[in-house]
Formats: C-alpha cells, sequence, structure tokens
C-alpha cells in the first residue's frame, strides 16, 4: 500500500508495525502452547491418580503390578518435570534480540 509520498508504508492495515505484530504472534502462540501443556498435564495427571484409586481398591478385579505401579509413578514425575521446564522456558524466555 503506498502512502501519500507514493512510498510504501511501513504500517500494517490495522495501524501495528509488522515487528509489533511479530512479537504479538509469538505471544499468542506461547499462550496456546503454554494451556495446551497445562491442559495434557492436568489430565495426564488425572488419569494417574484414577489408575491407582483403581488399583487400590482393587475396583472391578482392577490389578496392576506393583513394579509398574512404582515406573509410572517415576514416569509421571518426569512428565511433570519436562512440561513444567518447557512452560517456563516458554513463558521466561530470554528477550528476543
Amino acid at each position: 500500500m503506498l502512502n501519500k509520498a507514493g512510498t510504501a508504508g511501513t504500517r500494517a492495515p490495522n495501524g501495528m508495525r509488522p515487528k509489533s505484530l511479530e512479537l504479538q504472534n509469538r505471544a499468542q502462540i506461547r499462550f496456546i502452547i503454554c494451556v495446551f501443556l497445562l491442559l495434557a498435564l492436568g489430565f495426564s495427571i488425572v488419569c494417574f491418580f484414577g489408575l491407582i484409586l483403581l488399583n487400590g481398591f482393587h475396583t472391578w478385579g482392577f490389578h496392576m503390578d506393583d513394579s509398574f505401579v512404582k515406573w509410572l509413578c517415576g514416569a509421571t514425575i518426569a512428565q511433570v518435570a519436562v512440561i513444567l521446564g518447557i512452560f517456563a522456558r516458554a513463558v521466561w524466555q530470554n528477550p528476543i534480540k
């Protein structure tokens, strides 16, 4: 789009500069990723505790081997650590140069 001087303008149609649009889009994408990761983490933890409760009360004859339960606990702790690490890195990232 040409401005009054006949040269190409540096503003987007909504009045924002392209650099600020890029930063805004990055922030939106980071927010969406963080929400998705936190929802997935919450769902995973709820399922984990559901399995532990089923195993603990032996509901409907449900039983898991003790070594598998220990492995599942360790995997869940590792998953929480990794997802929260990704979340922290996305939120508190180094400033864009």
